[in-house]
């Protein structure tokens, strides 16, 4: 997880990722009534690659 945000009282979780055709997404989520529902998701912006692409490297 990248961050967690407020909207109107929700808590939506923010994750980035990559999918098979190498490709820098954002996926936000919520949880309601158990289950997990995805909100929308979008490919990163240059900031956000810069982001994620430090964070995979410290993993390492």
């Amino acid at each position: 997880m990248i961050y967690e945000q407020d909207a109107d009282g929700e808590s939506r979780y923010v994750y980035y990722g990559e999918t098979e055709g190498l490709r820098l997404l954002a996926v936000i989520l919520t949880e309601r009534n158990g289950k997990i529902r995805v909100i929308t998701a979008y490919e990163l912006d240059a900031g956000q690659k810069r982001d994620y692409l430090e964070r995979r490297m410290n993993e390492e």
